[in-house]
Parts: structure tokens; sequence; C-alpha cells
């Protein structure tokens, strides 16, 4: 799979609030696009306002017309979501990309992921492997 570019817009920022008790928050990372590049943004929960955002950027070999396009999307969303998680001590524990959600004339434009973050105040479970202890796909 072809690689796109990441470019920072915000900073993920979420308030403590955001974990429940075991330092656990979901996250939805939602993009579209109106031509090549994608617009994500990170939201703690449904309806709530961006805890963070970034484009894509991508490199002249990539089609936006390629069937696999938004699925590169989430690739760079999760890129981008375990950068985040990783300097600020955090966890990615689980990932998962949602595209097949969208009706097929939809897919083209849109890209939806869910993570489970992991604060510091989160206990790794003996044998469990976690999104970023491999291939989250």
């Amino acid at each position: 799979m072809n690689v796109l570019t990441v470019v920072p817009r915000e900073a993920l920022e979420l308030d403590d609030s955001v974990f429940n008790d075991d330092g656990l928050a979901g996250l939805l990372i939602r993009g579209s696009r109106d031509g090549g590049d994608w617009q994500m943004a990170a939201t703690a929960c449904a309806g709530n306002s961006p805890c963070g955002s970034f484009w894509t950027a991508r490199p002249g070999s990539v089609s936006p017309d390629d069937p696999g396009y938004p699925d590169q999307a989430v690739a760079a969303a999760y890129a981008w979501l375990a950068g985040q998680a990783r300097d600020r001590g955090w966890r990615v524990l689980s990932w998962e990309n949602l595209n097949d959600a969208y009706d097929p004339a939809e897919r083209p434009f849109f890209a939806l992921a869910r993570a489970i973050i992991g604060s510091e105040g989160f206990v790794p479970q003996p044998g469990v492997q976690y999104a970023d202890e491999g291939d989250p796909s």
C-alpha cells in the first residue's frame, strides 16, 4: 500500500476527563476529500468538536481514483494517532477501519476509523497484543 504524507494541523488534545477510570478513551477519526487530499480529524465521541486534525498529501504515484485510496487515508490516520499517542506516553490499544460503513458511491470521498487509546494510567494485560505492537489493520 502506498503511504500518504501526514501534514499535522492541530495536535491531539485530550482532557483527563475523556479517559475512564481504567485510563481508556475512544476516538473516531473521520476524513473527507474534495479532489485529491484528505482532511482528517479526531473526535472523542460522535458530535464533539475535533480534538486533533491533519491532512494528507499524496505522492505523485498515488491516484485518488484508486479504490484503496480511502484505506490509505485510514492508514495515514493510524500513523498520525500512533505518533501523537507516543509523544504523550499513551498507547493505541485498538484500531478499526470502518470504511466499509460507507455506501460504495460515498466510499471514495469519506474515511472513518475507530480507536481505543490508553493513557499513562492504563495497565496492560499480560499476553494481550495491542494495536501499537503490530499491524493495526
